[in-house]
């Protein structure tokens, strides 16, 4: 009886969630605050259909690299951002356990620890051939 429960939940959420849907006479009906170009703070940038539906104006946030960025939720049809990562950054995660920040498009998952041995001792032993050139002996 539980499963049947959780089935019919389960899809009362699915089917509740595609009824978010922006109709084309949506706009009509939404009362925006009238704001322009000049109205965002610095650091932001005026989308003039940026907010839900594309029905009203909004200025939204532009963040730096390394700053977090993205829900750590995403949900269909949730609201629009107030901000994004500024161009070329883009909002990404190496792992599902670290959070998303803005980072450029093709950087890749940080290096942690060495990647090599390292050697016990400097390499210092060298030697000469009869050509004068230096031979390294591998220590390795």
């Amino acid at each position: 009886m539980k499963i049947v429960l959780c089935c019919l939940i389960l899809i009362i959420s699915i089917v509740a969630n595609d009824a978010i849907v922006c109709t084309p006479s949506y706009c009509a009906t939404v009362l925006c605050k009238q704001i322009g170009p000049n109205d965002c703070d610095p650091g932001s940038v005026y989308k003039p259909n940026g907010g839900f539906c594309g029905c009203c104006p909004v200025c939204i946030e532009q963040l730096g690299e390394g700053q977090s960025c993205g829900p750590s939720l995403m949900i269909r049809g949730g609201p629009p951002p107030t901000s994004e990562c500024r161009s070329p950054l883009v909002c990404k995660s190496f792992s599902p356990n670290e959070p998303r920040k803005c980072t450029y498009p093709y950087q890749s998952p940080p290096i942690i620890g060495p990647t090599y041995p390292t050697p016990a001792q400097p390499i210092s032993d060298c030697s000469s051939d009869s050509n004068d050139a230096i031979i390294i002996i591998d220590q390795f």
